[in-house]
């Protein structure tokens, strides 16, 4: 008799253990411990991180400065290229196109001589 209890008794604990409610809250709370420790521990790096920068502020405008100009290289390359580009010169400093003084001989556009 004592080895049938001891089996029913073990088939009980196994049935609670495995029931699908009893193994979801389980889940459930192991979750939530382990959410709470990282939330502890993500605070704790926030709050590293938050001393780190108020005691090099210079350094940090330079990591966001260059960030920044990472993020935005293409349009900026682009405008540099547009102010260092060689210009032309304004029309009022180009020399005159009259047809006489680029050809001497006076000739016009058809190639008759001129007068």
């Amino acid at each position: 008799m004592l080895a049938r209890e001891q089996m029913q008794d073990t088939l009980a604990r196994l049935r609670s253990r495995l029931d699908p409610r009893v193994r979801a809250r389980e889940t459930w709370d192991d979750t939530r411990d382990k959410g709470t420790a990282l939330r502890e521990k993500g605070a704790a790096l926030a709050d590293d991180a938050v001393e780190f920068a108020y005691e090099r502020p210079r350094m940090i405008a330079g990591v966001a400065g260059v960030g920044l100009l990472l993020l935005v290289r293409k349009p900026v390359t682009l405008l540099a290229e547009r102010l260092f580009r060689s210009r032309r010169r304004p029309k009022w400093d180009m020399p005159d196109t009259d047809v006489r003084r680029i050809n001497p001989a006076g000739a016009t556009a058809a190639g008759q001589k001129g007068e």
